[in-house]
């Protein structure tokens, strides 16, 4: 989808039935992408927010990687600074040419730092979530994203805080740890700000799901380039924080 990095990307998503298997293979590679923001500008509000945030999910999985080096950490980061300071715009006046030049630049930056190291749990989330009722793959990967990040932190307390820095936030009085904390919330916030969800609940998911959800992201879609381990139980305190929309229970 335009607006993702999608262009640039080694990735493609093949669907049987309910469930998604990513293909990854450099054979997806183009010869050539022409990325042309103008032809961005009657994108509608929704899908230039949720396609934004899926690219913010590019870079953020890229960084929170194992495989993550400087390398790709650099690209993404001046992807993430992008999507921070130019989503709203492009979703809110569609017309912005200026805002549509950067998310375009953005997304690109997004993938082609994911491109060196694979989505997690937050792409995870989302084909998890599209079993259960149609998702829109951007809104799925936002809804996980801010609350994988907050369970990544212990691990990658100094790698989130740049981050946060890349959002706007001014860091140099948190500690680490906090520094790691503010970049949850503030990606929780970009999310909002640009009215997509930031629980299940509001998605209309239903409670009693939640564990069964939890159980087929770990057991189907695990992530072996995941930071921090996520057992069953993790992934259920992770999907039960989900359903609340309550970072404070990570």
């Amino acid at each position: 989808t335009s607006g993702t990095g999608s262009e640039v990307s080694m990735f493609l998503v093949s669907a049987i039935g309910k469930d998604k298997y990513p293909i990854p293979t450099a054979y997806n590679y183009p010869e050539v992408a022409i990325i042309d923001p103008g032809l961005t500008l009657s994108m509608p509000p929704r899908v230039t927010a949720s396609t934004g945030i899926d690219a913010l999910s590019h870079a953020i999985d890229s960084l929170m990687h194992k495989l993550a080096n400087p390398l790709y950490d650099s690209l993404g980061l001046a992807g993430i600074e992008l999507v921070g300071k130019y989503l709203r715009r492009a979703t809110f006046d569609g017309q912005d040419l200026e805002a549509r030049y950067y998310m375009s630049m953005g997304a690109t930056l997004c993938m082609m730092s994911l491109t060196g190291t694979g989505g997690l749990y937050s792409h995870a989330i989302s084909y998890v979530l599209a079993m259960y009722q149609p998702t829109v793959h951007g809104i799925g990967c936002g809804v996980g994203l801010p609350y994988t990040m907050a369970f990544n932190a212990p691990l990658i307390e100094e790698k989130l805080a740049t981050v946060a820095r890349a959002l706007g936030a001014k860091i140099e009085s948190l500690s680490l740890r906090a520094a790691a904390k503010r970049a949850a919330e503030l990606v929780r916030d970009l999310i909002a700000d640009v009215n997509l969800p930031v629980s299940l609940k509001q998605m209309g998911f239903r409670h009693e799901d939640v564990y069964k959800m939890a159980e087929i992201c770990v057991t189907k879609y695990p992530r072996s380039g995941n930071p921090r381990d996520l057992s069953k139980e993790d992934a259920r305190m992770l999907f039960e924080a989900m359903w609340q929309g309550d970072l404070k229970q990570i």
